[in-house]
């Protein structure tokens, strides 16, 4: 049966103003601030009482999204296979729809979030009602669907409130950069959420301390030995090894050692105290590590690579520090990891890391080589030899000399951020000599 044209045209139509509808009401009723809805609510307002009540079976609001989404992407693609069907060569047909649809149903999106985005209140206290009646109309569908939900163990009973209304991780991304824009969240605000945002990306190899760093003693070490190390380490926690560090047998914990010389029971080794080491793999995520180290109610786990040796040791305080920034306590010593120089330039350790550097000072070294992580590794990776101090070059608009070197290794370096002009004129350099070689 032909279908008329113009009914194809209407139900198209339809489609694309129920999408940018359902991307309106999902970013402002998701964005919306909860008190300030609950503060009008309780003064009377008719349209933040509307809002209330259809977030109140958060649940149901959520699983009313995902029908009416997916209805609207059928539809739309049904009405536009039969319109290019009738309006092109049909052996190309199925290829138009699917571009016009998803092309068109993108943007409308995209459009309907940034509207939402700007003007939440007020959109959601336009969208709430009509949203209600369309919410009491897939009603069916949303049951049905929540209770397969339910019999696949996709949810938790009925543990879901108002707080879990949410959109995705992108549009989460999308909403944060735009409240930069608009100033809606504070520098500390929003570095935090962004580091929230990081943590699930990082691999615990980014954060632990390196190899070299580790101090550990031998498992036959005396207990008045271990105690100077300790004091002069500032460690509550220590690896204890047999014959090699690559080879860890446990962890001394300060409070066991400080029992044994309380005790008066001074004349043993750490052997005789120490706790059964926790090992993880260095490619295992942060996010991943955190609840177990919380769940077997340890602090400290040593990390290993791909050969079994130890790579290095990571806390929970390593772990809490990529989502709140560096933790000093009276015991850290060490200079900060950027310090500011009154030339302009900036002196930095050569363990930072280089995510971390290129956010904090705005620059953009590469970070798309998985063979290093920090200052130094880039720094090896340019030269591809130890750096004597005083080596400098040029990178993606960053001078960069070293300043300190210490048994091989990179402790200082120094960045001095070029003007645009003269990464201009360096680079137009740079091109010229290239095309004389």
């Amino acid at each position: 049966m032909d279908v008329p044209l113009g009914l194809s045209v209407g139900i198209l139509a339809l489609s694309f103003l129920l999408m940018f509808f359902v991307a309106l009401a999902e970013v402002s009723l998701a964005t919306i601030s909860r008190s300030h809805v609950r503060k009008l609510s309780e003064e009377g307002i008719s349209s933040a009482q509307r809002i209330e009540l259809l977030l109140k079976d958060a649940q149901r609001f959520l699983a009313g999204i995902l029908v009416l989404k997916t209805g609207v992407i059928v539809l739309a693609t049904a009405a536009a296979s039969v319109l290019t069907l009738s309006l092109t060569d049909r052996g190309w047909w199925w290829v138009l729809s699917f571009v016009l649809v998803g092309f068109t149903l993108l943007l409308l999106q995209v459009w309907g979030r940034a509207v939402a985005v700007h003007h939440p209140l007020a959109v959601a206290s336009r969208v709430a009602g009509p949203m209600r009646w369309i919410i009491l109309l897939v009603s069916p569908l949303t049951w049905a669907l929540l209770k397969l939900a339910h019999g696949l163990g996709l949810t938790r009973g009925n543990e879901v409130s108002e707080r879990n209304i949410f959109v995705s991780e992108d549009g989460l991304r999308l909403l944060l950069n735009l409240g930069d824009e608009e100033h809606y969240l504070e520098e500390d605000e929003r570095e935090l959420i962004n580091s929230i945002f990081r943590f699930s990306e990082t691999a615990v190899a980014e954060v632990m301390v390196p190899r070299v760093d580790v101090v550990a003693l031998p498992k036959d070490t005396p207990l008045l030995e271990a105690l100077d190390v300790i004091v002069r380490a500032g460690h509550s926690r220590i690896p204890v090894y047999e014959d090699t560090i690559d080879k860890i047998v446990g962890i001394l914990y300060a409070k066991d050692l400080l029992t044994c010389f309380r005790d008066g029971n001074t004349d043993i080794t750490v052997e005789s105290i120490m706790r059964p080491p926790f090992f993880v793999p260095e490619t295992m995520m942060v996010d991943e590590l955190l609840p177990i180290l919380r769940q077997k109610r340890t602090h400290m786990a040593i990390v290993v690579d791909e050969y079994g040796g130890t790579a290095g040791i990571v806390t929970i305080e390593d772990l809490l520090e990529e989502i709140v920034g560096e933790i000093q306590d009276e015991y850290d010593s060490e200079p900060p990891m950027i310090q500011p120089q009154e030339d302009g330039s900036y002196i930095v350790n050569g363990r930072m890391d280089v995510d971390d550097l290129n956010r904090e000072l705005g620059v953009h070294l590469p970070t798309n080589d998985e063979s290093y992580s920090t200052l130094a590794g880039v720094i090896y990776a340019q030269l591809q030899r130890v750096p004597d101090p005083g080596d400098s070059f040029d990178l993606d608009g960053v001078h960069i000399e070293v300043i300190k070197v210490k048994d091989n290794r990179i402790e200082e370096v120094r960045l001095t951020l070029r003007e645009p002009e003269a990464q201009t004129r360096g680079d137009e350099e740079k091109a010229t000599v290239e095309e004389h070689v």
